[in-house]
């Protein structure tokens, strides 16, 4: 007795051994040999880079600046919690925090 599966027809003229993938031929070439000097990204991919360079520093000076801001207020913050510390002085209520 022999079951029958739907869609095995598909598979019927595929070899199981796997010659098929054993015996597979490279892709053509025209004979001749790339060399890395050869190929490089050119005019263009010179271009594309300079650009993103160009793109990317303001982005890096600004949070530069705002690290710095930020730095800078934690510190004050610091000392105005020390100064407040040191004189039994309550913290005062900043608007929008419950």
């Amino acid at each position: 007795m022999t079951a029958v599966v739907p869609g095995a027809e598909v598979f019927a003229h595929v070899p199981v051994s796997g010659t098929v993938a054993g015996t597979a031929t490279p892709s053509p070439t025209d004979g001749t040999e790339l060399d890395a000097y050869d190929v490089t990204p050119g005019l263009l991919g010179f271009v594309v880079i300079f650009a993103v360079v160009l793109a990317v520093i303001p982005i890096f000076l600004n949070m530069t600046g705002k690290l710095r801001r930020l730095r800078h207020r934690a510190e004050l913050e610091e000392a105005e919690a020390r100064r407040r510390a040191e004189t039994d002085e309550p913290e005062p209520d900043r608007p929008g925090e419950d």
